[in-house]
C-alpha cells in the first residue's frame, strides 16, 4: 500500500502492533499521523499528532473525529478530500467514520 504523502489514523499507537504502524507508516513517507491513544505519547517527529482515543468510548471517538476534521482532510490530494483508511477504502464490518456524527 502507498501511503506517502497520505494522513492516517492508527489506533493503540503507543504500543504493540499499533506503535508498529505508525513506525511503519512514517517510514513509507506519511504526511500525518494521527497516533490515536488512551494515554501520553512520546514522540519526536513532527508528522504525529497524538489523539486521545479509546475505541470503546463514543464520546472520544467524536471528540477525535471532530479534532481531525478541524485540522483539515486526511487525504487532500484526493479529488473529494475523502479519508482513506490504511486497510482500504472503508473500514470492514460497515462503520464509516468519515460520516460518523
Amino acid at each position: 500500500m502507498k501511503i506517502a504523502n497520505k494522513s492516517v489514523l492508527i489506533t493503540g499507537a503507543n504500543r504493540g502492533i499499533g506503535r508498529a504502524l505508525m513506525n511503519e507508516a512514517l517510514v513509507r513517507g506519511a504526511e500525518r499521523v494521527y497516533a490515536g491513544v488512551r494515554g501520553g505519547l512520546e514522540i519526536a517527529d513532527p508528522r504525529v499528532t497524538p489523539v486521545t482515543l479509546d475505541v470503546t468510548n463514543a464520546a472520544q471517538i467524536a471528540r477525535a473525529a471532530q479534532e481531525i476534521e478541524r485540522k483539515g482532510p486526511m487525504n487532500p490530494g484526493c479529488p473529494d478530500g475523502s479519508k482513506q483508511e490504511a486497510a482500504g477504502d472503508r473500514p470492514r464490518g460497515g462503520h464509516d467514520a468519515s460520516t460518523h456524527r
